[in-house]
């Protein structure tokens, strides 16, 4: 009995010592993994955001001189964030008092830095030195949608106290309303579910990526680019809230397919509900403008494949099944734009003037989608024409 006794005793503690040792080589190959990604990569995943609970994110504020490169995009920059988690220098609300007008532009990743050497040379900052008499103040974060901008146009307005804003409105802005939840539908309205509260493990995730490039690596890879797979483990773990029944084959800018599929019979539920939150959120920014007596515009942003036949053409060899005809670059666009003329906003369309300026991808980055220091300066030249059209100096 007693020989038995010891016998389970040893078993038990050679178990144990089994999983310690386990959990320690584990770890120690963990180390050596993260150490490596570190060398190799060189700094090029490290996570620039932090959650808001108004914005749903924000930069990472009061950061000097970042250095930030990446593998999916043409060049490494530097930035610099304000206190807000604006990229760019402090901008102080009251600073107009030297100038006579402002512009408040609001807008994703084109609206921010990204691949450019220099803050001043996003389009928006090259309109202001140009000008000499307006202030632009610029407020762009990657993957915001009409729903974070929207919270930027009502909380930020009374402060920085604009002549004019302008909407950077690229195409995917229509479908990540369905992704950011800054507001849900209910009953064809609009909820505002702000401030929001992140669930713990999110926060947990979140802080992850930012300290672990092998933990940022796993995430992109298996919760990000397989979400339709993981959708109901992700949601039930409240890692996600987002539910797809949209098919991402294509991988555009993370939009669905049928987005640019004409002639869509069975329109998904996802497809719509982008539809609805977008026009809803387009009256609310209408109601203010009207209310304030302030001029809003947007200024529609097309992709690269709108804009070069050769991009077009590498995208349907790469997908040599995909049908060419019933696939149509432009949808998304010409959708929000026929959204703008029936809420009769204005549109700076930049569509047909970056077709005629292009010369081979001339104004876009070849590995990245967003402009280059051309695209850019195409940009701000059409913008400070309509700002000079518009009494502006």
């Amino acid at each position: 009995m007693r020989k038995t006794k010891k016998k389970k005793s040893r078993s038990l503690k050679n178990f144990l010592i089994n999983i310690l040792l386990l959990f320690a080589v584990s770890f120690i190959c963990v180390i050596i993994i993260e150490g490596g990604l570190r060398i190799i990569l060189n700094d090029s995943i490290t996570i620039r955001t932090k959650y808001h609970d108004t914005y749903v994110y924000t930069f990472n504020p009061d950061q000097i001189n970042q250095k930030y490169n990446s593998p999916d995009h043409d060049l490494p920059f530097v930035y610099t964030t304000t206190k807000e988690g604006w990229l760019g220098p402090q901008f102080e609300y009251d600073q107009k008092i030297n100038k006579t007008k402002r512009v408040l532009v609001i807008g994703d990743s084109f609206t921010s830095q990204l691949n450019l050497k220099s803050y001043d040379h996003i389009f928006s900052e090259l309109v202001e030195s140009q000008l000499t008499d307006t202030d632009v103040v610029t407020i762009g974060v990657g993957s915001y949608a009409f729903d974070n901008e929207y919270k930027i146009f009502e909380n930020e307005l009374e402060k920085y106290n604009p002549d004019l804003v302008i909407f950077a409105t690229f195409i995917n802005d229509l479908y990540d309303t369905t992704r950011n939840n800054v507001f849900i539908l209910n009953n064809n309205t609009l909820k505002d579910i702000t401030p929001r509260q992140i669930p713990l493990i999110r926060k947990a995730l979140f802080l992850c990526r930012q300290k672990s490039y092998l933990c940022n690596m796993l995430t992109n890879n298996i919760i990000i680019k397989h979400a339709n797979k993981l959708n109901k483990i992700t949601n039930f773990l409240k890692i996600s809230d987002i539910k797809r029944d949209v098919s991402l084959q294509y991988k555009i800018w993370g939009m669905p397919d049928e987005l640019f599929l004409e002639n869509l019979t069975n329109v998904p539920t996802t497809i719509k509900t982008a539809h609805t939150k977008t026009d809803l959120i387009l009256s609310k920014i209408k109601k203010i403008s009207k209310t304030k007596n302030l001029t809003v515009v947007f200024m529609l942003i097309p992709i690269k494949e709108q804009i070069d036949s050769r991009k077009k053409s590498e995208f349907f060899n790469k997908y040599p099944k995909l049908d060419s005809i019933n696939f149509n670059f432009s949808k998304p666009y010409n959708t929000i734009k026929k959204m703008l003329i029936n809420k009769k906003f204005t549109i700076i369309n930049l569509e047909p003037l970056f077709i005629e300026k292009n010369k081979n991808n001339s104004h876009y980055f070849e590995i990245d989608g967003h402009w280059n220091e051309k695209g850019h300066e195409l940009a701000a030249e059409v913008l400070k024409q309509y700002l000079l059209s518009k009494g502006f100096e």
